[in-house]
Parts: C-alpha cells; structure tokens; sequence
C-alpha cells in the first residue's frame, strides 16, 4: 500500500515526533484518548437498565458461559443450554457468535454478574479499540494529527457512542477488525507468513465475535490490487493466511448447522437477487443520507471538493488510503448480499470514511494555504464533532430491573413477564439470583388465547406460576385484556414506571401475585425458539 507520503518523509515526522514537548505529548494521545473514551462509554450505567434487546441477549449469553463454567457443565454443553433456557429463555447462541461471551464470563467470574461487569467487557473494548485506530492510521500515514483527528470524530458520533453504551458486539469485534488491518498496514512493502498467520487470527477472531466481519477475509486481495501488487496474490502467504480464515469461518458456520442456523442464513438466496438493487441498495442510500445531514453533511462536502482537486493534481494512488478503501469495497460487497438490513451493520463502514475524509481534507488545505496551515479546518471539525458528542444524552431504559428486584428474593420463585422488555429482565433476575432458582416464562412465546381469563388462570395454575408481570403501553397488546379484567387470583401488587428513551414504549409493569395454588401433577411447556426452528421443552 502506498502511504500519503514518501517512506523518507514518515520517518522524518516520526523523528520530530519523538523529540521536545510536543513530541511526548502524541505518544501518550492514543493512551490518552483510549482512557477518555472507555470512560465515557460508561456514561449512564447506574441510571438504566441493560438497554436494548440484544444488548440483553448478549449479556446472558456471558452469564450461561460464567454458569456452565462454574457448575462445572462444560463437558455437556447443548443439553445445559437447554436447561438453562428453559428457566432463563434469553440466550442467543449460537445465533450470535461465542467469543464475546467467554470475554464477559471473565468480568462475571471477577466482579459478578452485573450489568456493571457487561458495561466494562465493552468499556474495555472501546480503550483498546480507540488505541488501535489511533496506531493504524498513525502507521498508514505517518501523522499523529490525522490519526487524532479520526480517532476523536469516530468516537464522538451518536451511533459508535449508542454502541459504547450497551452490551453489545460491536466495539468487541471492531479490536480485531482493527488488529487485523493493522497486519496489512504496509503491505505494499511486506507481508511475511508470521504477519499473514496474524492477520488471520485477528480476523477470524472477528468473525466470532460478529459475523458480518467476514469482510476482512477480502481486504488483502482487494489491497493488493490497489497498490499494483498484484503478484502478491501468487505468493503463499496470501493463500495459507485466506485458507485458514476460510476453515474458521466455516467451523463457526458448522457449530450453528445442528440448530438449523448458520451464517449463510443471513444471505440473499440467488433467486432474490434482485432485491438488492430494489430494497438493499435503496435502504442504505437513504440511510446513509439521513446520517450525514447537518456537520457530516458539511464535512463531506468539503472532503468531496478536495477529492477533486487532490486526484486532479496527484492521482489517488499517492494518498495512501489504498488499505481503507479495500475496507470499504468489501464491508459493501457484504452488506449488499445481506438480506438483513439494519443501521447497525454501518458501524464498520465509518472509520474507513473519516479517514478518507480527512485525509483529502488535509490534502486540500495544504495546496491552498500550505502544510502549516492545513489542519485547521480538520481542527474545526474535530473540535465541533467533539462538542456535538459531549452534548448526546445516553439511551435508557429503566423498570425491568425493578420489577426483577420486587420479585426475587433468593427463594425458589416462578415469573411470567409479558413484554418487549423480557430479555432485559431476565437479565436482571439472572444478576440477583446466583442460585438459579428462578424461573421466568415469556408471555411474547405463548398463544394469544392464553391471556384469556379463564384460560390463564388454568395456565398459572397448571405452571405454579408465583408473579406476574404485564407491560402495560400504548400499543395494544394480547394480555391489555388483562390489565383491565384480571384472572380471579390475580392480585396486583405494584405498578412499576416503564420508562425508555423511546416515548411509544414507555407506560408501566404492572406486577401481580398468582394467590391460587398450584395445580400438583404440573406440565411440560413447549417454549418456541424461532432461531433454531424447533421448541424446547419445559418441566415444571
């Protein structure tokens, strides 16, 4: 990959660098900006509950490895999964990768399992995912102003900043994006076998922290071609390292088949090809528009008009940004062949375009007023997107934690929690009951009818149901019946306030006891599990 600048000119920047004030200040700014940002993601964590759905399933997924590890179940894997589930129905494994949760059982096992504990596994993540982006394009471009210029703006945007404030995969992926693309950072000039083996592991290591970074399997390749290396590709290090990605990827592929879900789920099947130009292509394009209007709007605009100006002059082949738009081209090849859209799956396509962004602005400033004076229109935007980052409120979400917190008290105890919020306060009741004797029943995975009066008074009956919990919002719902003519052993203990950063789900739990006893010989409970096709069965 050709760097922005010439071999003799980095080492000359990395020499003043390292010499007077200045020059010690950029070796501590990544250490620096890594501690702020890690920090910041904590934001908020005492004032809400685990936030959004998957964030809640994520969360679980750690505490089952934490469990299965310390009961010593380890060596019977799927059939205490089954178990668990049936009790605490909020996994999602192998529907999401595995990797991530072993990380989070780590925190459980030190500090508990907490929500605090989850917060920190990511707030990690986010310290040395800042630190990586820093070196990376400090090491494509030789620049520590530009390298702080990305870091801070990617950082400071409300979508990375959502991701740094809940449970969930994509600040643990984004380290190994990262570290794998930092072993193709000069690849115009190396890439021996030991880097290529490296840069394989940090990539697979990806794909089983989230699936969607299988991307990073193209970048060499497409790398290569950009920077007129095109002989790489006949050289074995390329395909030993492409080989062994591909291995691993398909073990994470086989390890979900027995459950009749894989990554290629998610792909668009041939015969529906054409719904990427009708509905995938149009998805991303006005989602994309939304995002960038106001500062980004202004921000790539200008970028745009150093684009020209630069290519016009130097030809883009010298502007070192060969590696990110490798990055690019091949994270968009992915998400155009996913039938899943969602504004998430963007995450990864921004640090590539903030360099392109900033860089070609840099570019564009130095032809008009110089070197000296070039970054400080880059500056301007830095300082505006970091005020504009300073000012987002963190998302919330509160009351699944205090519904949990009026109903364990670490005894035996059976709950029906019917809601969108479920996930999130199985969760909790996971967090305060180590014991695992809880039992949650999702009101979402049952019948219509059975949130009939007469039907679910036999149904809590028949399932020893102790507590129940209804979301009460303003949607209606199959149990809204219920809140207004309750089942005859419903006695309502405690309106709990629902309150969430989106208004349309905010309203209250309301909790009940079930008064009536128990129905002795019991049942077994068919509980759905739309991702492996099937159901599991409950004993209760």
């Amino acid at each position: 990959m050709t760097t922005g600048m010439a071999r003799p000119e980095i080492e000359h920047l990395r020499a003043r660098r390292e010499g007077g004030g200045s020059g010690r200040m950029a070796v501590w700014a990544p250490y620096v900006l890594a501690l702020f940002f890690a920090i910041w993601g904590l934001r908020g964590v005492s004032r809400t509950d685990v936030i959004y759905a998957d964030a809640a399933r994520h969360a679980m997924n750690g505490a089952f490895v934490y469990d299965m590890v310390r009961g010593g179940h380890i060596t019977h894997p799927i059939e205490y999964a089954k178990e668990y589930y049936a009790h605490l129905p909020g996994l999602s494994m192998p529907y999401h990768p595995p990797l991530f949760p072993v990380v989070e059982s780590l925190f459980f096992a030190v500090l508990g399992v907490k929500l605090l504990s989850a917060r920190l596994a990511v707030a990690f993540a986010v310290g040395i995912s800042t630190f990586l982006l820093y070196r990376l394009v400090q090491a494509t471009h030789g620049s520590d102003a530009l390298a702080a210029c990305v870091t801070v703006t990617t950082l400071s945007l409300r979508t990375v900043q959502i991701a740094a404030r809940d449970v969930m995969l994509e600040f643990p992926a984004m380290v190994f994006v990262l570290a794998a693309l930092y072993c193709l950072r000069d690849m115009d000039h190396a890439f021996p076998l030991g880097r290529a083996l490296l840069f394989t592991t940090f990539a697979a290591a990806a794909v089983w922290t989230k699936q969607n970074t299988v991307f990073l399997g193209a970048v060499p390749v497409i790398c290569a071609v950009l920077v007129g290396r095109r002989l790489l590709l006949l050289r074995k290090e390329i395909w030993v390292s492409l080989a062994l990605f591909g291995t691993l990827v398909i073990g994470l592929v086989s390890l979900s088949v027995p459950f009749s879900f894989s990554g290629v789920n998610q792909l668009s099947r041939p015969q529906y090809a054409h719904l990427i130009l009708l509905r995938t292509v149009p998805y991303y394009y006005h989602l994309i528009a939304t995002l960038v209007l106001g500062l980004p709007s202004v921000f790539a605009a200008c970028s745009i008009a150093s684009c020209i100006w630069v290519v016009h002059k130097r030809g883009w082949q010298k502007l070192g940004l060969s590696l990110y738009i490798a990055w690019i081209v091949s994270l968009c090849a992915v998400l155009l062949v996913l039938h899943v859209r969602d504004p998430r799956y963007l995450f990864f396509l921004f640090p590539p375009l903030i360099v392109l962004g900033y860089a070609l602005l840099f570019q564009g400033c130095s032809h008009l007023w110089g070197e000296r004076r070039a970054w400080y229109v880059p500056a301007g935007f830095v300082v505006a997107w970091f005020a504009v980052g300073l000012h987002f409120q963190p998302l919330f979400l509160r009351g699944p934690g205090d519904a949990a917190a009026f109903v364990v008290h670490g005894a035996p105890v059976r709950v029906l929690y019917a809601g969108d919020w479920g996930g999130n306060f199985i969760f909790s009741v996971r967090s305060l009951d180590p014991k695992l004797q809880a039992t949650v029943i999702l009101g979402a995975k049952l019948p219509d009818n059975t949130f009939e009066p007469v039907a679910f008074e036999r149904f809590c009956r028949k399932y020893g149901v102790n507590w129940i919990a209804l979301e009460e919002v303003q949607e209606k719902l199959p149990w809204s019946g219920l809140l207004k003519a309750p089942a005859a052993s419903m006695k309502m203990e405690r309106s709990i306030p629902l309150e969430c950063y989106r208004g349309d789900q905010s309203g209250k739990i309301n909790v009940y006891r079930f008064t009536a006893p128990a129905d002795p010989s019991g049942g077994v409970l068919e509980i759905p599990v739309e991702k492996i096709g099937g159901a599991i069965e409950v004993k209760l």
